[in-house]
């Protein structure tokens, strides 16, 4: 894109794809033909925000279509977090087996919405980050990294960046797969619209997102067993919660246990992830 190019068209191009994908999944997933009518494609196109410059658009999915998280996030802080972990456990579960594909409405398409893109592959003069990379910076505004024994480099002014890496790109569920038949390969998680999800991430400061890239160096503490969901149970029933929660021993680094902290909220879809990656049966 240039300078030249209008707000008016980048949100006409905007959507366009869209219903491209929206009308692309309806007929994989149903076999009478649907049509939109009119007054569903001007009120979809009048929610676009013409103001908005091209190089301030980050994703116009995920700021119309996001879920309406902070419903749950209320449920989660007073006593509900139970329900909500059921909830978008079956909304990763729905995710895995459909293979990123999910029904309109559904726990799986709830889950759609409360993803992290990675609007930092966008012009970094001009970066604005998504929905939800915004909600988790409120949530560890004072919380550079969500591993307690991480070492920080406390410099005067602002509080070290915070970096997400996903949690669970070395589980083994998440193996290669081939993508769109070819010969090039990706990972599960990516296949099934998860990888960003916001459950799959876990903010952390420069040495531990770093290490977070190596195979069992930042991981869930799984020994004997143990999963989040004890820590679910734990809390449900319990309210009002603090934003911030600290979990002893939930996590390992470089195999020794430390202290997660997490806000209720996110447990919930760390925890659903967790378990649906566990419980995940591939296809033959």
């Amino acid at each position: 894109m240039t300078s030249k190019v209008t707000p008016e068209k980048v949100r006409m191009e905007l959507f366009m794809n869209t219903i491209d994908r929206f009308q692309t999944f309806l007929r994989s997933k149903l076999k009478d033909a649907v049509s939109l009518t009119r007054e569903h494609l001007e009120d979809a196109y009048a929610s676009l925000d013409v103001e908005t410059p091209w190089y301030g658009v980050s994703s116009w999915f995920d700021e119309h279509i996001v879920s309406n998280y902070e419903e749950l996030e209320q449920q989660c802080l007073q006593g509900g977090l139970s329900d909500v972990y059921e909830l978008l456990k079956d909304g990763i579960h729905e995710l895995l087996e459909g293979e990123g594909h999910h029904s309109p409405g559904s726990a799986g398409s709830r889950c759609m919405g409360m993803r992290m893109f990675q609007t930092e592959e966008q012009d970094l003069e001009h970066f604005k980050p998504s929905k939800m990379r915004r909600v988790m910076d409120k949530w560890y505004e004072n919380t550079p990294s969500m591993a307690a024994d991480e070492p920080l480099f406390q410099t005067l002014g602002t509080n070290p960046k915070t970096y997400y890496a996903n949690l669970f790109l070395h589980h083994d569920e998440n193996t290669m797969m081939p993508r769109g038949g070819g010969r090039e390969m990706e990972r599960r998680m990516r296949r099934c619209n998860i990888d960003n999800f916001y459950g799959s991430r876990i903010g952390l400061s420069n040495f531990f997102f770093m290490l977070a890239k190596t195979k069992g160096k930042i991981k869930l503490n799984d020994k004997n067993g143990e999963s989040l969901e004890r820590f679910i149970i734990q809390y449900s029933g319990n309210g009002p919660l603090d934003q911030e929660l600290h979990l002893p021993d939930a996590l390992l680094v470089d195999g020794e246990p430390t202290t997660l902290r997490i806000h209720p909220f996110h447990l919930a879809a760390m925890a659903a992830v967790e378990t649906a990656l566990n419980n995940f049966e591939p296809r033959d």
